[in-house]
């Protein structure tokens, strides 16, 4: 069930296919979710400002929308476990890179 919204900076080496691989895997590793349930795409900004522009850190910004009631125990490990498999992946070609992953309650859902 959980809609994920991936942001990459321009900067940032990595395949958008690997990237989106490794968040559906942790989520779906995490025991929360089945993995096809899980929904993601991946945007890479056309604008986007570090710093003043002359930063050499990319980002990665993950929003991991979920279905209201899970504990804020939960919410905290499956931010860790998509942080964890983004490092994973990205860390070695990427040394400067800063990350984000925040999980949300949706307001409303309503399967078809």
């Amino acid at each position: 069930m959980p809609q994920v919204i991936i942001e990459l900076a321009p900067s940032v080496k990595a395949s958008e296919q690997a990237v989106l691989t490794a968040v559906n895997q942790a989520l779906d590793d995490s025991g929360v979710f089945r993995l096809s349930d899980i929904k993601s795409r991946l945007y890479r900004p056309e604008f986007c400002l570090v710093g003043d522009g002359t930063m050499p850190q990319g980002f990665v910004y993950v929003k991991v929308a979920i279905m209201a009631g899970r504990s804020d125990e939960i919410k905290a490990n499956l931010a860790e476990c998509v942080m964890t498999a983004l490092k994973n992946l990205l860390s070695a070609d990427n040394p400067d890179i800063q990350y984000g992953v925040e999980v949300v309650d949706l307001a409303g859902y309503l399967k078809g």
